[in-house]
């Protein structure tokens, strides 16, 4: 090109190219101080229009083109600009809100995916949480205002006369409905509140005896190993084995940590006149093992047992065995569960005098209990 005529721009915008007709650019480069070389291009080599954002355009800043080689004069600060770090033309974008979007969406939706599983999980275990929040507070409140009150189960002998009875804990709401402990004992048992809910049902009792006569009567009270430890809860023993023969029972179906240390408070509680039972007898961990290691004064045998023996002749030989394996070791014996005159009349042939059951009795509150040993 002459010198005269050196363009002064290195990329030219061209509205019509005379051998297309159509809008074009060209390339010029200056090679030395008097010449260079300018290209023509028909089109742009690459693509202009629709980006993941919006919509992209290429500009020297005098003249614009775009998709399909659209041409039109350039407009300051009009869309957003982004300049060649090498040369001298920008490329301008017009942002677009909705394929960004849209754009967005389709190139992460796994991780969006994701993104919305996670959160959806932490929405159900923080409404989980809070659950388990509200029924902690609902629980510890009701023991703390008696909800859960001791009820009785009369225990009777062959002439079905009441001896004793074991207590049991039941949730009476404010509205008066009663919750039965298969639905609360265990979320007591979670939330580690067993010696807070049998403090509360031992302070109870000790209001009841001493209002009423109890002294001849057994009363067994379901107790934890954790239960045995704590001095308070010794407290209310002493107190209460001076009113009735208060017996502390424990399941099988919760094995001890501490053989040694069981046997020491065992004896501790002896002292005062505390006798221990064991209930469930034989569905636990190893029933031979809690006799052999254990002293305790009273098995219970499980319903388990009870319901079986009308029809089944095992039942008979187990609690046969149970009977002579007691007989030997000095152990009284309570049969749980009896449900019908037939059951009963099994029991008192195999010399089983000591009976529980619906055939006798429910569970009862105190009030109700204390009308019956009146009458």
């Amino acid at each position: 090109m002459s010198s005269a005529v050196l363009p002064k721009r290195e990329i030219h915008i061209h509205e019509k190219n005379y051998l297309t007709g159509m809008p074009s650019f060209s390339y010029y480069h200056q090679y030395n101080d008097d010449h260079g070389v300018q290209f023509y291009m028909k089109g742009i080599s690459v693509d202009l229009g629709d980006s993941p954002v919006g919509h992209l355009s290429l500009s020297n800043k005098e003249y614009v083109i775009s998709k399909n080689n659209v041409f039109s004069v350039y407009v300051p600060n009009e869309k957003q600009t982004h300049k060649s770090e090498k040369y001298d033309f920008v490329i301008l974008l017009d942002y677009n809100a909705e394929l960004s979007i849209k754009n967005y969406l389709i190139s992460h939706v796994l991780t969006i995916v994701i993104v919305l599983l996670l959160i959806m999980l932490i929405k159900v275990l923080s409404f989980k949480l809070s659950l388990l929040d509200i029924e902690l507070i609902r629980l510890k409140k009701a023991i703390k205002n008696n909800r859960i009150v001791p009820f009785i189960q009369p225990i009777v002998d062959a002439d079905e006369k009441i001896i004793g009875g074991e207590v049991l804990a039941r949730w009476i709401t404010s509205s008066g409905e009663i919750i039965p402990p298969l639905s609360f004992i265990p979320k007591i048992e979670k939330f580690g509140l067993i010696n807070a809910m049998t403090k509360s049902l031992l302070n109870q009792l000790k209001v009841y005896v001493n209002e009423h006569q109890v002294h001849r009567l057994k009363v067994s009270v379901n107790f934890t190993e954790s239960c045995l430890y704590d001095e308070e809860m010794y407290e209310l023993c002493k107190e209460l084995s001076g009113h009735f023969i208060l017996i502390l029972e424990f399941t099988e179906s919760m094995e001890f940590a501490d053989k040694n240390k069981i046997i020491s408070y065992m004896e501790k509680f002896r002292k005062i006149g505390v006798q221990f039972s064991l209930d469930d007898y034989g569905t636990g961990y190893s029933s031979l093992k809690y006799l052999n290691y254990y002293q305790f004064d009273v098995i219970k045998i499980d319903k388990s047992f009870i319901d079986d023996i009308e029809t089944n002749q095992h039942s008979i030989k187990i609690i046969e065995n149970i009977i002579l394996l007691a007989n030997n070791l000095d152990i009284q014996l309570v049969a749980e569960g009896v449900e019908n005159h037939r059951q009963k009349k099994i029991l008192n042939d195999l010399n089983i005098s000591a009976q529980q059951g619906f055939y006798y009795f429910k569970p009862m509150p105190l009030d109700n209990f204390h009308s019956i040993m009146r009458d």
